[in-house]
Formats: structure tokens, C-alpha cells, sequence
């Protein structure tokens, strides 16, 4: 029915509907329709040890892994770096407290709430050896954002972790961060340049060092020996130093949780320093 007026009838007399939005503080942001869902399998045997005396019943925001080799094929566990049947790679996420017993015996669930892609709040996710929220800080912070990047937008890094996708120009010695993780460096001094890097090598964690210019550049381990090399598994630092074969030299440096493994990208004839 209309009232006498029309009102509401015609073109131009209603606002269109607003989208729903995620409530602030919960585990994911930004529209709902950003959000992609699928329904898994998860292993009856899944475990969540940070839940302290709960650890069969699985937290939401938990990271979860797909099971690729055995008898549990395509079900999901929690993740684990250290896992080799696939578990090892993020699968989803968990959106809601799942119990995987059932009178005392491990019981396979089907959750169709596991979420695949979309905005998520770094703060909420879970990992599963971690008794606390949130991946900031963790020893596998940086493994995860390389493998949660690019299904998955964290609201505190939007964009995503890419290795080499930005770039830094350095003129001095430079202390590296865990903030400047990802960055490809260019030595462009008139002096030499000497890069210290960060004390712990966790896992994903990496750099890029160019040298541009006809001078010393050297990358020093911020903890002794642990820099893995040419021949040597405990060395303290690599450089390009010799004498016409400096300009143009590059390193990757890859953290493995323990080691930073360097990996020369160097022209024919250029021969770098090891310090040991």
C-alpha cells in the first residue's frame, strides 16, 4: 500500500542499504561479504596445547593445517612449522570453540565455519603452542604472514608480507629491525656500509642487501655464528670487499628459526668475504 502522498514510491525517496560491517574487537574486519568459508574435516586427534588443560577443545581464531600424506588425508589439524604431512601450511582459520573428544575418545568434526580467506586481526588469531592471542612477537610471526599473505588481510599489515617489495637506500651503518622485515637495502655510500642483523634469526623473517656503489659492504650476524655460508655453518659475517668486485654484489639473508642462511646473487668473478 502507498499513502496518499507516494511517498517511498518513487526513485530517489530511500537510501540504500548499508553493508553489514564486523563489530570492532572480534576476529575479523571489514565487510562480511570479504569473508570465504568452507567446510572442512578436522581430525578427531587436532590438539590446541595453548589452551592450557582444555587442549581438546580448539579455540576460535585457532590456525589450521591440511593434512596431504597418510591415513588422514585432506583433514585438518592445527598448524605446526615443524610438521611434514602438510600440516605445516596454513589451511584456515578456526571461527569457533571446537571440543574433539566425545565421551573420552577422539571424534572427527565437520566444521563448516573454518574460514579460507578474507580480513582478519592479527591480535586474535591463535597459534596452537602459544597460550596467548595473536601473532605479533611470536617466533613464528613471520612465517605466518608469508603464507597467510595473500587469501588472508591482516589489519595491521594490510598489504601483506612480500619480501623485496620495498626498497631502502643507506648511506651508514645500519642496525636491522624486525620492523624492516621484507626490505631489500641499497648500500649508496661514499664510505663503507656495514648491516647488523637482528640478534634472532626466526623463521620467514628476511632481507635483501645491494651494493651499489664501488665500496665495503658487509652483513653482520647480530648473534656470533650463527650465519650460515659458503663451507661454514657458524660464521659472523659476509662482505663484498675485494677490490673491483664489489658493485653490483647481492645477498639474500633468510632466517630458519635458529640460522640465517645467505644466499649470494653474485656475478661471475666476484668472490665475498667470510668472517668466521
Amino acid at each position: 500500500m502507498f499513502s496518499f502522498d507516494f511517498h517511498y514510491s518513487l526513485p530517489g525517496q530511500v537510501l540504500p542499504a548499508i553493508e553489514e560491517v564486523v563489530a570492532s574487537g572480534g576476529l575479523t574486519w571489514g565487510k562480511l561479504d570479504q569473508l570465504r568459508f568452507l567446510p572442512v574435516i578436522i581430525d578427531g586427534s587436532a590438539r590446541d596445547a595453548g589452551n592450557t588443560s582444555y587442549t581438546d577443545v580448539l579455540r576460535p581464531g585457532l590456525i589450521l593445517g591440511r593434512v596431504r600424506s597418510g591415513s588422514d588425508v585432506n583433514k585438518y589439524m592445527q598448524w605446526d612449522p615443524a610438521a611434514t604431512d602438510g600440516s605445516n601450511k596454513v589451511g584456515g582459520i578456526l571461527m569457533y570453540a571446537q571440543k574433539m573428544q566425545y565421551m573420552g575418545s577422539n571424534a572427527d568434526r565437520f566444521a563448516g565455519y573454518v574460514l579460507f580467506g578474507g580480513p582478519v586481526r592479527a591480535a586474535s588469531l591463535q597459534i596452537a603452542s602459544s597460550t596467548s592471542a595473536g601473532i605479533s612477537g611470536a617466533t613464528s610471526e613471520w612465517l605466518l604472514r608469508r603464507q597467510l599473505h595473500p587469501f588472508f588481510q591482516l589489519d595491521d599489515d594490510p598489504m601483506g608480507y612480500v619480501p623485496g617489495s620495498t626498497t631502502r637506500s643507506v648511506t651508514a651503518d645500519l642496525t636491522i629491525t624486525e620492523a624492516m622485515a621484507g626490505t631489500e637495502f641499497h648500500a649508496a655510500g661514499a664510505g663503507a656500509v656495514n648491516f647488523t642483523l637482528p640478534a634472532t634469526a626466526k623463521a620467514g623473517l628476511e632481507y635483501r642487501f645491494y651494493n651499489t656503489v664501488d665500496q665495503n659492504m658487509t652483513i653482520t650476524a647480530g648473534t656470533a655464528d650463527t650465519m650460515i655460508v659458503y663451507n661454514d655453518i657458524a660464521a659472523d659475517s659476509v662482505a663484498l670487499s675485494t677490490s673491483s668486485e664489489k658493485i653490483g654484489g647481492s645477498f639474500r639473508v633468510v632466517g630458519n628459526g635458529s640460522k640465517w642462511l645467505v644466499i649470494p646473487m653474485l656475478w661471475e668473478g666476484q668472490t665475498p668475504t667470510i668472517a668466521t
